[in-house]
């Protein structure tokens, strides 16, 4: 398979064909190790060496370009043998940072990408190479994968253990508010002890992604920060603090997991699958300043923080879907200050004192829905706190299609609420919502499912709540649907009652709530038999004299007498409830209107 040709020159078929180096070990590895050093004696023979791979019209090339073309730089190609040692025992000890520095720069110039092989590396900090000259340009920075996510024995996989109070990797923009091109970093274990954080990326844009890392901070700091975001994923991380398993920190943990703060107005990053503990906050996206538009963090796990997701003002149309949250230690699981924010299909456990805060005044269009909301036994919870305010009607939200539950109910346990409603006429649309248990939530001082707070405007005029919409209201064991400060239009049938319409004294409407009567002959009306739910309003026009309606055990009619209205006919409204022989009652409940 392999030849010298007249020139002595190796001529190798495929990298396989090498010979064994002493040890058994392919000699391509000892070629790949020193070929990219310049001036060493390795590199010398490799380009005394020449390449051809199998295959009709392939072309020979030196072993030096092969390895070049084909084969990533290694952090190891410029560690002295006792560093090498160093990392591969996992001890840590020698400051290898000028090493991995070097690598990283050649990798970068080269155009190829940086492998760190399994070990502990011990780093001050690394400045990822990158200029936004070279923004066609794509560069990966990869190792061996974070081992197992919560043991500290330092045994498996790639650890870059910080050495000093700075990041341990870090990505600077040469010019603001630019990327350098597409950059993946994966496979990795962050490990530091700062006040900062400990992954600390200026700019991550269009296909760059951060995957498959471990960050843990035992320090102060924070996890990962990341600065301008465009188009990216950020996917499949744990970022872990010294308080991971400790409870009852409350206020006093420290960091933010994941910090999304963006320098300039920039959007559709995704956040997904990833795994947040022992935070003062989990998640953090926005600054107040820049905008983070249409960001969606879906399927991540916010675990024994103080609070879960931040949406931070200027944020638009945030996503936050499907996350859990488990362990919460007294803040909020989720607090948004964005405006059209979409905030669903969620599941937050116990142990936060508000678990969805929409508050603000100041953030409009938010739709929360489809979350599962549970305030256990704990007091002094919230599980939902909603405003809106605006002159004539405030900014419209939405709270649909979700569960509260309280598992406290019947005790002692106080300041337990399902909804609390505020604002100076909020405009509110809340329908649909499931409470667990069905009854009321009683409890100690304050327990209750709604709490109505909003004021109108025109108080003076009586107006104590001021919701514009549908809005939410409990009595005893059921909560209704409720209608403020709304019109009421009451559908028109497309036909008209006719004779047909009564048999034997009953009435049939089918469904609604206008009708019109419009019989030819002398009919009496003894009976509804309106298709209906019970608490029905029914409001009938009787266009002629010809109908008598006849006071009886399912026609309550004013002064139980019966009524015929006079040639140009009436108006009559009914209530219909309960039953009587099988048929609704049907009240008479307004002033009939006579034409």
């Amino acid at each position: 398979m392999s030849h010298f040709t007249s020139s002595r020159r190796r001529v190798v078929a495929g990298l396989a064909a090498l010979p064994l180096a002493e040890g058994g070990s392919p000699a391509s590895a000892q070629v790949q190790r020193n070929a990219t050093i310049a001036g060493s004696p390795a590199a010398g023979a490799a380009a005394e060496s020449m390449f051809i791979q199998t295959g009709r019209g392939a072309v020979a090339t030196t072993v030096r370009e092969k390895l070049r073309h084909s084969v990533d730089v290694s952090v190891f190609d410029f560690m002295r043998p006792d560093q090498i040692a160093d990392v591969e025992a996992y001890a840590g000890k020698l400051d290898v940072t000028a090493a991995c520095q070097a690598a990283l720069d050649a990798a970068w110039s080269s155009g190829r990408n940086c492998f760190f092989p399994a070990g502990v590396y011990g780093i001050a900090t690394l400045m990822v190479p990158g200029s936004a000259n070279f923004r066609a340009r794509a560069f990966k920075i990869y190792g061996q994968g974070s081992g197992e996510i919560f043991a500290r024995a330092f045994t498996g996989g790639t650890i870059l253990h910080g050495i000093g109070d700075a990041p341990v990797i870090r990505y600077v923009q040469d010019v603001p508010n630019t990327g350098g091109g597409t950059l993946e970093i994966c496979g990795f274990r962050f490990e530091g002890n700062s006040q900062g954080y400990i992954v600390e990326l200026d700019a991550l844009y269009s296909m760059s992604s951060f995957h498959d890392n471990t960050i843990y901070q035992a320090g102060t700091g924070g996890g990962a920060h990341f600065g301008l975001i465009a188009t990216v994923e950020i996917y499949h991380n744990y970022a872990i603090n010294k308080d991971w398993n400790e409870s009852r920190r409350g206020a006093n943990r420290t960091g933010i997991g994941f910090n999304i703060a963006p320098s300039i107005n920039c959007g559709l990053a995704m956040l997904r699958k990833n795994t947040s503990r022992g935070w003062l906050t989990a998640y953090n996206v926005g600054n107040g300043m820049a905008s983070a538009i249409s960001c969606k963090l879906e399927h991540n796990e916010c675990s024994v923080t103080h609070n879960g997701i931040i949406i931070a003002p200027a944020t638009q149309k945030a996503i936050i879907s499907s996350n859990y949250f488990e362990g919460g230690d007294g803040g909020t699981g989720i607090k948004n200050e964005g405006n059209y924010t979409t905030i669903s299909d969620n599941l937050i456990f116990p142990g936060f004192g508000l678990l969805i805060d929409d508050s603000s005044d100041a953030t409009v269009g938010t739709v929360i829905t489809g979350n599962v909301l549970s305030a256990g036994s704990f007091p002094n919870t919230h599980l939902l706190e909603i405003s809106s305010t605006g002159a004539g009607g405030g900014p419209t939200k939405i709270v649909t299609g979700n569960s509260f539950a309280f598992s406290g109910f019947g005790g002692s346990i106080h300041g337990v609420v399902g909804i609390l409603i505020a604002g100076i006429d909020p405009r509110l649309e809340i329908s649909g919502n499931y409470f667990m248990p069905r009854g009321p939530w009683t409890g100690g001082e304050g327990t209750t499912k709604i709490l109505d707070r909003s004021t109108s405007s025109r108080s003076a005029r009586g107006l104590a709540r001021g919701n514009y919409g549908i809005g939410i209201v409990a009595n005893g064991n059921q909560e209704f649907p409720a209608l403020h400060q709304g019109m009421i239009s009451l559908g028109v049938p497309e036909a008209e009652l006719s004779d047909g319409a009564v048999s034997e004294g009953v009435l049939e409407t089918g469904e609604g709530s206008w009708f019109e009567l419009n019989v030819r002959r002398a009919t009496r009306v003894t009976r509804f038999a309106p298709g209906g739910q019970e608490g029905r309003i029914v409001k009938v026009y009787v266009s002629n004299a010809n109908a008598t309606f006849v006071a009886s055990d399912n026609l309550k009619l004013a002064g139980s007498a019966d009524y015929a209205p006079g040639p140009r006919g009436a108006v009559l409204t009914f209530l219909l409830t309960g039953s009587a022989g099988g048929f609704p009652i049907a009240i008479e409940c307004a002033g009939r209107v006579e034409f």
